[in-house]
């Protein structure tokens, strides 16, 4: 179920929110977890990017390698998931640099959206 910024909320908050698009409360955001994937040979990216969904509300429960042939950043959904492709779909909305939103293949880990970062993600 989608979690929306509630009322009430300090307003200096707010208006630091709305300069940052990857914080805008305005933007629903998923219970679901993220797994996030390092497909580049730059060090550290995973985790650089954990930390950027989680500062934009989501949740990330592991970051890793990945060593495949992928075309640009997607994130991947698990289609037998409730909400999942929404998720994925949700999450490519609020960080444009995810470029695809595609179903899992089977070489990915478990988890009902799994984001591979590429050289094209910055």
């Amino acid at each position: 179920m989608p979690i929306r910024a509630t009322q009430g909320e300090d307003r200096d908050d707010q208006d630091a929110d709305a300069q940052d698009p990857q914080k805008d409360p305005s933007q629903p955001f998923s219970t679901l977890p993220l797994v996030v994937l390092n497909n580049t040979k730059v060090a550290g990216l995973a985790a650089q990017a954990k930390a950027r969904f989680e500062s934009g509300g989501w949740t990330v429960t592991s970051t890793g390698n990945l060593v495949n042939n992928i075309a640009s950043t997607c994130a991947y959904y698990d289609p037998a998931v409730a909400g999942a492709q929404a998720a994925a779909q949700a999450l490519q909305t609020q960080f444009p640099t995810i470029k695809r939103v595609m179903p899992k293949f089977a070489e990915l880990p478990t988890g009902p959206v799994v984001v591979v970062l590429t050289s094209d993600y910055s």
